[in-house]
């Protein structure tokens, strides 16, 4: 079986952690994630922060949908002092052949950039979404649960 770019997103190799002054050094977006605190749901129960049906939390939907904004706004901002910078290298260069392709370069990353960051942006309001359908979905299945036990089914 071939690895694909998806499967390695999803399936990562572990790696050796950062020095702590270097891994607090970074954006929160980029630090290594934290080890989950609340305990893990008891069989029967819905799981700590969510008060559901099934193990998904809406909440921890918004908040990694609303991760997905900060982090699309930082590579949005961060790229905005990225042409000024290339721009001015390339001029010094000016003359030379290597100043176009500077120029083509930082072109071509800064549409990277921003496409990026419309896709991050994209995948929080998907994330959002699936919070929203999945409380919409518990909501209206306990209605008519509610509704097959008093006899008012349809």
């Amino acid at each position: 079986m071939t690895e694909n770019t998806i499967n390695q997103l999803l399936n990562p190799q572990p790696q050796k952690p950062l020095p702590p002054d270097v891994e607090k050094s970074l954006p929160p977006w980029m630090q290594t994630p934290k080890p989950q605190t609340t305990p893990p749901a008891t069989p029967g129960q819905p799981p700590a922060g969510g008060g559901g049906m099934s193990a998904m939390d809406p909440s921890a939907l918004r908040a990694a949908g609303a991760s997905a904004d900060d982090s699309a706004e930082h590579a949005r901002q961060a790229s905005k002092a990225f042409p000024a910078e290339t721009e001015k290298a390339a001029g010094m260069l000016s003359g030379w052949a290597t100043a176009a392709e500077m120029e083509n370069v930082a072109h071509a990353w800064l549409t990277a950039l921003q496409r990026m960051s419309d896709e991050v942006e994209f995948l929080g309001d998907a994330v959002r979404k699936c919070a929203d359908n999945r409380q919409s979905a518990e909501a209206e299945m306990k209605q008519q649960i509610t509704a097959i036990r008093t006899g008012h089914a349809h």
